[in-house]
């Protein structure tokens, strides 16, 4: 029995638009033999924009890989389907009077895929790892509230001075300097999920790189996956703790960086999930398999001031920002649900508990697009850098890259005179 439900999916905030074809029963109808419903394979193929960089939870930055590692690795806490943290490896939580320190004491059938318990020191190392100066991730400073967290990675202080301990394998203690409402939030990132410290020490620098050179505390593990290799597959891991709340069977990831090609694999019932753009939401906006979900995401430009000095002339800094039409961007060129930010927290992801303002409205707007005062910028920086300046931007390798590049490259070198971009 074969029941196909083709989807498209686009997401509001900053995400995009998705195609997606379903070959499990979601579709059958109620009157088909519970046997005709066991046969149908729980399978899904999705595709992905880019390779997946990284699977060691300390290093991954890219929104792309974080996305599997959701499904790969569970912390203390975790996301339930309204983005609220509820308990996951840790079976319970108690919270000091003062808001200052959570004793997270952990389930008794936290399990690693190879059968070994999950214990408190597995969090104790893989937190220090992702603080500490000598195997410091990118996003450390999810940590900075911790006790001494801040002044270690800053190389203040020594790494056995953070507020953390491990009592005992079950009790993992954390010390705050202050208190912090969403600290259960931050907790349910896979950032800070568990690492296993004998497992992570023997791979040495092969750790994250391959699936076999992971262990994995979620509902799934990976398998046939190589670090920047285009296929991958996702199979039930047999060791979590809820896994009779996991459905599917399998996932099959691939990277597609051209939209078009994922359409016709969609049609043809090849795969199963596809996000598109531009264009194609425009094709699709009539198809039944359209459908929109929110997603909570921004991008930004960065400026590389080690590598041209230039760009540590603020002015250079603010014309560029003025200058990019941010509402043409999100609805002619991504055309994909995006919304123009201004500011680096996206609307609807924080409202005030009193008085129930979105912190957006209340924080204002920043570097809105404004010709006349990005051509003001441009010519206070020009006294400083000179008449002619030439930028390199870095896109991702994807559609939606190669359409945003081109967009920012005319439209930068059209406002501001002497500028020049190459992608």
């Amino acid at each position: 029995m074969k029941v196909k439900k083709s989807i498209l999916v686009v997401t509001g905030i900053l995400a995009a638009v998705t195609l997606a074809g379903c070959k499990t029963g979601g579709a059958a109808k109620e009157s088909a033999s519970s046997t005709a419903k066991q046969a149908i394979k729980q399978e899904i193929s999705v595709s992905l924009p880019a390779p997946l960089s990284t699977l060691d939870t300390t290093q991954t930055t890219d929104k792309i890989t974080f996305t599997v590692v959701q499904h790969l690795f569970e912390g203390l806490y975790r996301f339930d389907d309204k983005s609220q943290p509820v308990p996951a490896l840790a079976e319970k939580v108690d919270i000091s009077p003062d808001g200052k320190t959570y004793t997270f004491t952990l389930r008794e059938d936290a399990k690693w895929s190879n059968g070994e318990k999950v214990t408190a020191n597995d969090f104790l190392f893989a937190w220090k790892r992702l603080v500490n100066p000598k195997t410091m991730g990118p996003n450390a400073y999810l940590l900075d509230n911790v006790v001494n967290s801040q002044a270690i990675r800053e190389g203040k202080k020594a790494i056995d001075e953070i507020g953390l301990a491990a009592p005992d394998e079950k009790t993992f203690e954390v010390k705050l300097t202050q208190a912090q409402p969403s600290f259960l939030s931050v907790v349910s990132i896979g950032w800070l999920a568990p690492q296993n410290e004998k497992f992570v020490t023997d791979k040495k620098d092969e750790y994250g790189r391959t699936s076999e050179d992971l262990l994995y505390t979620g509902p799934f593990a990976l398998k046939d996956w190589k670090q920047t290799g285009d296929e991958w597959t996702l199979v039930k891991n047999d060791d979590y703790y809820d896994k009779k709340a996991v459905k599917l069977s399998e996932v099959h990831g691939s990277t597609i960086k051209e939209e078009n090609t994922g359409i016709q694999l969609v049609d043809s019932g090849e795969l199963d999930l596809q996000r598109i753009s531009g264009q194609y939401v425009e094709q699709f906006k009539n198809d039944p398999r359209l459908v929109t979900e929110k997603d909570v995401a921004n991008q930004f430009l960065d400026f590389n001031k080690k590598a041209n000095k230039a760009l540590g002339n603020v002015h250079v800094r603010k014309a560029i920002a003025q200058a990019i039409n941010k509402e043409q961007l999100a609805k002619n060129v991504l055309n994909d649900g995006a919304t123009p930010l201004n500011g680096l927290i996206p609307t609807g992801l924080y409202k005030n508990p009193q008085t129930k303002e979105d912190f957006r409205k209340f924080s204002g707007d920043y570097n809105t697009y404004d010709v006349k005062a990005a051509k003001s910028e441009w010519s206070k920086a020009k006294a400083v850098i000179g008449d002619s300046l030439t930028l390199k931007l870095l896109v991702t390798d994807d559609d939606n890259g190669e359409k945003v590049g081109e967009y920012l490259q005319s439209q930068l070198q059209e406002t501001l005179s002497g500028l020049k971009i190459v992608i």
